[in-house]
C-alpha cells in the first residue's frame, strides 16, 4: 500500500503541483489560463470524491474495492500517455480532466484500505508511515521535473506517470480485495469524546488549507519568474512547503502530545496563513522559502489531524476518506476561483495581491467558522463539570 501510494503521488505531484509549469513552459498559458485548468479539475475532484463510497458500491457486485483500483490505474496510464504528442493542449485538458476524476475515486479507496481494521495507536502508526511516504513522493516528483521544465519539456512529466500507474497495477496483488473492517467496540474505545467536535473543525480547516494550496501552486512560476528565479530553480523552490510538510508529520507521527487538543488546530492556522502572505508578498527568494516553509508546516497539521479524525470517528470507510478528499477538492476549486477573479479585474502583480487579499477574507471567514465547534466542546465541559454540584 505504501509503495502504491508513493507512486499515486508522484502524479498527485505533478498534476496537482506542478502543472502550471507545464502550462506555462509548454503551452505558454497565462496566469487566468492556468487557473482555470485547476478550477476544472478541483470541481471534477469534488464530485468524485463525495461520490467515491456509492461509486465502489455501485459496483461491488461485479468488481471488489482491489479490482475498482486496477480499473483507476488503467485509466490514468491511457491519458497520461497521450502528453506525448507534442503541442496539443486540449490533450493535456482531457489527461488532468479524466486523472482528476479517477484520482478522486483512488484516493479514498487507499485511504480506506490504510485504516481499515485498525484503531488507536495501531491506526496512528499506520497514518504516519502512510503520510510521510506520500508526502515525500510528491516533492520529488517536482525535483525530477526541473529538467524537463528548464527544456521546455515539462509535458514529458505527465507521460511518465503512465508506467507509474501501470507500476501500482503490478502491485494490487498483493492487497485483499476489499479493506479490513473495523472492531466498533475497540475503535470506540480510542476516540475520545471531542474527536467529532475536531473532525468538524478540522474539515473546515482542511478545504481553507487547499485553497491556499490551489491559490499559490498555479502562481509559483509566475511569481519566480518575476524575482528572477532560473526555470530549473523553479519547481525545486516550489517543493519547500512540501518537505516542511513532511518534517511536521514525522513530528506528529513520533508523538502524542496533539491528539484532542484545540491548540493544535490554532497553530495550523496561524502557520498557515502567515505562510501563505509571505509568500504571496515576498520581495525576494528568502522571504518567499520562509513563507514557504510556514505555510508547509501548517498546511501538514491541518492534513494529518483532518485524515485521522475522519478515520477514527468514521470507521475508516471509503466514505470516510471520499468526504475528506472531497473537502480538500472543494479547497483545489475555490482557491483557482480566487484567482481567475482577481486576474480578470487586474494583471501581473496587482493581481497576485488582490487574490491574496481575497483569499486571506475567506480563510479569516473560515476561521470563525472553525471556532464554534471549540465553543461547543467548552460549553460541554463546563456542563459536565457543574453536573455533580447539581
Amino acid at each position: 500500500m505504501l509503495a502504491i501510494s508513493a507512486l499515486g503521488s508522484l502524479g498527485s505531484g505533478v498534476m496537482w503541483n506542478g502543472i502550471a509549469f507545464v502550462t506555462k513552459q509548454d503551452f505558454g498559458y497565462s496566469e487566468l489560463q492556468s487557473f482555470a485548468l485547476l478550477l476544472a479539475t478541483g470541481l471534477i475532484y469534488v464530485v468524485g470524491a463525495f461520490a467515491a463510497g456509492k461509486i465502489t458500491r455501485a459496483v461491488e457486485h461485479r468488481l471488489s474495492t482491489r479490482g475498482v483500483l486496477g480499473v483507476i490505474f488503467l485509466i490514468q496510464a491511457a491519458v497520461s500517455s497521450l502528453l506525448v504528442i507534442p503541442g496539443t493542449p486540449w490533450l493535456l485538458w482531457l489527461a488532468a480532466c479524466v486523472g482528476s476524476a479517477c484520482a478522486a475515486i483512488q484516493w479514498p479507496i487507499i485511504e480506506s484500505y490504510v485504516g481499515g481494521g485498525r484503531h488507536g495507536p495501531g491506526l496512528r502508526s499506520a497514518l504516519g508511515w502512510w503520510n510521510v511516504t506520500w508526502t515525500t513522493a510528491v516533492p520529488v516528483s517536482l525535483i525530477l521535473m526541473a529538467p524537463l521544465v528548464d527544456r521546455d519539456m515539462a509535458r514529458l512529466a505527465v507521460v511518465a506517470l503512465a508506467p507509474a500507474n501501470l507500476l501500482c497495477l503490478g502491485l494490487l496483488w498483493s492487497l485483499p480485495r476489499r479493506p479490513g473492517s473495523h472492531d466498533h467496540t475497540a475503535t470506540s474505545d480510542s476516540v475520545g469524546r471531542e474527536y467529532p467536535l475536531l473532525l468538524r473543525s478540522a474539515r473546515v480547516l482542511l478545504p481553507t488549507s487547499y485553497l491556499l494550496v490551489g491559490a499559490l501552486s498555479p502562481l509559483m512560476p509566475y511569481l519566480l519568474q518575476e524575482l528572477g528565479v532560473a526555470a530549473r530553480l523553479g519547481t525545486p523552490i516550489t517543493a519547500i512547503w512540501m518537505v516542511a510538510r513532511i518534517a511536521v508529520l514525522v513530528l506528529l507521527w513520533r508523538s502524542k502530545f496533539w491528539h484532542g487538543r484545540w491548540g493544535t488546530l490554532l497553530v495550523a492556522g496561524t502557520l498557515l496563513v502567515s505562510g501563505f502572505s509571505f509568500a504571496i508578498a515576498a520581495p525576494g527568494v528568502v522571504i518567499l522559502s520562509i513563507g514557504l516553509v510556514a505555510f508547509g508546516l501548517g498546511q501538514g497539521i491541518v492534513y494529518y489531524a483532518g485524515i485521522y479524525y475522519a478515520l477514527a470517528v468514521g470507521h475508516s470507510e471509503v466514505d470516510a476518506g471520499g468526504t475528506h478528499e472531497g473537502l480538500i477538492g472543494v479547497g483545489y476549486a475555490v482557491g483557482p476561483m480566487a484567482g481567475i477573479a482577481a486576474f480578470v479585474i487586474a494583471d501581473g502583480r496587482q493581481g497576485a495581491f488582490l487574490m491574496g487579499a481575497t483569499v486571506l477574507v475567506m480563510v479569516l471567514l473560515a476561521s470563525v467558522i472553525a471556532f464554534g465547534p471549540y465553543l461547543t466542546a467548552r460549553a460541554r465541559r463546563g456542563a459536565a463539570t457543574r453536573a455533580p454540584s447539581q
